[in-house]
């Protein structure tokens, strides 16, 4: 059993990334499946590139539920590299340019295994809603501590919410 979430509202900055972008039946939607796959990849495109790594791995999830998943998966860079083209130029799992929103965020800093994550999710919308704001679009979490290194016990996740 994990820790009830921290939680907080915290401004970010716009952060760019080098992500690959998919949308797949949510029948396929394993994410430790799919960090296996495209996270190598991102990171190999990031030493293709020169670029410099500036933060944890991160999925985002554009929809999750129903039958669609639309996710990113990727790293924030301190740069836009050259060399690579925009996420939106580029084919379904080949790794681009793309960017974390900045703005007004909830962030809710979860310990544990990765299972408890959905659990997160309402109550950092209610969180965020007892704050006088409402939940926006595209959150993402960003996984602190590598699970090859950490007890699943120990992990840290956070859970950044655009506030809309």
């Amino acid at each position: 059993m994990s820790d009830p979430p921290e939680m907080e509202l915290r401004r970010l900055a716009p952060q760019p990334t080098v992500c690959v972008h998919l949308v797949i039946p949510m029948s396929e939607a394993d994410m430790g499946a799919l960090f296996g796959r495209y996270l190598p990849l991102v990171a190999s495109r990031l030493r293709d590139v020169g670029a410099t790594a500036a933060g944890a791995p991160f999925g985002r999830f554009h929809q999750w539920g129903g039958d669609v998943a639309d996710i990113e998966i990727g790293v924030p860079v301190t740069a836009p590299p050259a060399g690579l083209r925009p996420l939106s130029a580029v084919e379904p799992g080949e790794p681009g340019v793309s960017e974390l929103p900045g703005g007004l965020m909830g962030v809710a800093l979860h310990r544990g295994p990765y299972n408890g994550l959905p659990a997160v999710y309402p109550k950092l919308g209610e969180w965020i809603r007892s704050q006088g704001h409402t939940p926006g679009e595209g959150p993402w979490e960003a996984y602190l501590d590598d699970p090859q290194a950490v007890a699943h016990a120990t992990l840290r996740t956070e859970v950044v919410w655009p506030v809309a």
